[in-house]
């Protein structure tokens, strides 16, 4: 995982932020340097479980905690991506808002 090195309020009050990654990270991003989201891991404090089914519980699932989860079914398609790092593996999950 990496670092923020520096952050400075811009002309346009935004942030701009200097960041420390590894070259590993950085390949991970495939090329793409827009869109880029940010988290941390350390705020990660819901917790959840995974429910199991089938012989030997070979089909996993990874339930939506009450706490987050709305009101509506979704029923669309959701992407994720797999991050790791020494200690960690982060599952992370996209579904459009309606």
């Amino acid at each position: 995982m990496g670092e923020i090195i520096n952050s400075k309020l811009n002309s346009k009050n935004k942030i701009l932020l200097k960041l420390e990654i590894s070259e590993k990270e950085l390949e991970e991003l495939k090329g793409s340097l827009r869109k880029i989201s940010l988290f941390c891991g350390d705020l990660c404090q819901t917790d959840s479980q995974i429910s199991q089914r089938g012989i030997n519980g070979v089909t996993k699932y990874f339930k939506i905690p009450l706490q987050i989860r709305s009101k509506r079914k979704i029923t669309e398609k959701i992407s994720y991506q797999k991050a790791e790092t020494l200690t960690k593996t982060f599952y992370i999950y996209s579904a459009r808002k309606n």
